[in-house]
């Protein structure tokens, strides 16, 4: 549930689709979701399922798959999504004639998992929500001690997959959150608002958190926060694409202060992403007394979809791929450190010898089209640092590879002939 790659590929998706269908009550909702908040919850998150089409969510996904994913494995993961949205559709029909309207997301600021809020409307019925939403859209068959967990409390119906979640909700005294209703009301408009609410007591595990941020090295974290009442995005309008966002300062200085930081932050993203510049001149807002705005129309966001979020997706496949690939080669080099500790230091002959009974190993997640996808150089003696023992198997060089050692280490190796060399060493 609280995967980063797949919360912001989920919030683009959704905010490519919000359609508008009148203003929320910032009131009302305040009012449904003030009673089970706590002193960590820092992001209150609230739409309308019904506004949201779903074939347009899957037909997005399927182009960002179309960029992100590689031919071998494309064809599988289209057919997936295609499975999983349908099934998607099917599920948010039954959570609505159960009675739930409206869902309430709440993130906490110290890295918790959300926990969801289906608060009950007039003639909901509390139990076959609960039902519903525990098998979940491939319609299981749910029981007691799997997760989603699910409770009723409060008028509403809770969903997270901690039980430590739904109990940490129930038990909220109610934070008095009085910048909540203007946060709402600045985007009251929109078929999606967020709003960040950065209370005292959550400041710092928030302060944390940005610390982790690549794009932020030369920006305090505690500055930014430190100068943040609230803050409240909006994603929506009748062509179903625009963003707007609000970020509510003390003062005017503090506003610019945020400015500056967030200007510094995008200069970071430029040289990580270069493809992001494209994108960067849109994103800067603009000071407007004590409030920073930023406001995208339908062909920025799209711009800003193709820009910024289909390479950073693509960076973060090509991230997780490698490290997959790196992870077998470890446990392949272990099974033969291991097989040659009880064999007078003699490793095994073939690779398939070395993967054994876990043939899984064999496989190259880089390239899985090949029925074998590395390289087995067996050790004529006892193999150390230096030694090449596994690489993966490749046609053409591209921008690397991994490499296993003798000792257990595995290098990502950028110069063809810097491994040549090793190789014959």
């Amino acid at each position: 549930m609280h995967t980063p790659r797949r919360a912001v590929g989920l919030f683009f998706g959704l905010l490519l689709l919000a359609r508008s269908a009148g203003a929320i009550d910032p009131a009302d909702a305040a009012r449904q979701i003030q009673p089970l908040l706590d002193s960590q919850d820092v992001l209150v998150i609230h739409f309308d399922p019904a506004r949201y089409e779903l074939k347009g969510l899957e037909d997005w996904w399927a182009d960002l798959v179309q960029r992100v994913v590689p031919p071998p494995q494309r064809d599988v993961v289209l057919k997936q999504l295609r499975n999983a949205m349908q099934q998607m559709r099917e599920w948010m029909g039954e959570i609505q004639k159960a009675g739930a309207k409206q869902v309430f997301v709440l993130v906490r600021a110290d890295g918790g998992p959300p926990a969801l809020v289906f608060p009950l409307e007039p003639g909901a019925n509390a139990e076959q929500l609960q039902k519903v939403l525990r098998a979940g859209p491939q319609k299981r068959e749910p029981t007691a001690d799997q997760p989603p967990f699910t409770t009723s409390v409060k008028n509403a119906v809770l969903m997270a997959d901690s039980k430590n979640v739904l109990t940490r909700v129930e038990k909220a005294k109610g934070e008095a959150r009085i910048d909540l209703q203007p946060a709402l009301a600045a985007v009251a408009d929109a078929p999606l608002q967020v709003a960040l609410l950065p209370a005292p007591e959550a400041r710092q595990s928030l302060e944390q958190q940005l610390r982790k941020m690549a794009l932020l090295p030369a920006v305090n974290p505690a500055a930014v926060i430190g100068n943040i009442r609230w803050a409240a995005l909006g994603a929506g309008d009748k062509d179903g694409m625009s963003l707007r966002l609000i970020v509510q300062a003390p003062d005017g200085r503090a506003a610019q202060s945020i400015e500056d930081a967030i200007s510094r932050a995008l200069d970071a993203l430029q040289k990580q992403v270069p493809a992001a510049a494209k994108a960067v001149p849109m994103l800067t807002p603009r000071v407007q007394g004590t409030q920073l705005v930023l406001e995208l129309n339908a062909r920025q966001v799209r711009s800003l979809s193709e820009n910024v979020v289909a390479p950073v997706m693509v960076l973060q496949q090509q991230i997780a791929m490698r490290s997959a690939s790196a992870n077998v080669i470890r446990a392949l080099v272990a099974r033969g450190r291991q097989y040659a500790e009880s064999h007078n230091g003699a490793w095994p002959d073939t690779i398939e010898a070395l993967a054994g009974d876990q043939k899984w190993l064999l496989l190259d997640p880089r390239s899985p089209e090949r029925r074998v996808g590395f390289v087995y150089v067996k050790p004529k003696a006892q193999p150390g640092a230096q030694t090449v023992v596994i690489y993966e198997a490749y046609d053409n060089w591209g921008e690397g590879i991994n490499v296993g050692f003798g000792d257990g280490h595995v290098e990502w190796v950028k110069d063809e002939a810097k491994f040549r060399k090793q190789l014959e060493e």
